[in-house]
C-alpha cells in the first residue's frame, strides 16, 4: 500500500475476538476438558486409548451430574495426555485465564462489576422510592 506521497507503507491488520473468555463460556474445567475431548478428531474413544482407560470409563470420567458436579475424576496425567493428543490447549489457557488475571483486566472487571452493581441498587432505590 502507498501513501499519498507514493512511498510504501506497512500495512497492520487488527483481529477483534467478541467471543468472552474460558472462563465464562466454561465455568466448570472438567465441562471445557470434556468439550475437548469429544470435539477432537478421535473422540473420547481415541482419547481413552491414549489414557490407557476403556472408552466407558473415559465417559464417566468426563461426566458430570445433574447439578455440575464431578462423578468420577480425572486423573492430572489423563489431562496431560489429552492436550498433547488433542493439541488443544485451551484447558491451558482456561486455568491462566481463571488464577493469573492481568492487574489491569481485573481492574477493569471488578469496575464493570461495581458499576454494573450500583445501577441495580439505584433502580431498587427508585422501585422503593416509587412504591411510597
Amino acid at each position: 500500500m502507498r501513501n499519498d506521497k507514493g512511498k510504501d507503507r506497512a500495512t497492520t491488520q487488527i483481529s477483534l475476538d467478541f467471543r468472552p473468555g474460558l472462563v465464562k463460556q466454561w465455568p466448570n474445567f472438567k465441562a471445557l476438558v470434556a468439550h475437548v475431548v469429544y470435539s477432537s478428531p478421535g473422540g473420547p474413544n481415541a482419547i481413552a486409548i491414549r489414557c490407557d482407560r476403556s472408552p466407558s470409563l473415559m465417559t464417566r470420567m468426563l461426566a458430570l451430574d445433574s447439578e455440575g458436579s464431578d462423578t468420577r475424576h480425572l486423573p492430572v496425567q489423563d489431562l496431560v495426555t489429552i492436550i498433547e493428543e488433542t493439541q488443544d490447549f485451551r484447558p491451558i489457557y482456561w486455568l491462566i485465564e481463571r488464577f493469573l488475571e492481568d492487574r489491569n483486566v481485573k481492574r477493569d472487571r471488578i469496575k464493570d462489576e461495581l458499576t454494573a452493581l450500583l445501577a441495580q441498587v439505584s433502580r431498587a432505590l427508585g422501585e422503593l422510592e416509587d412504591s411510597k
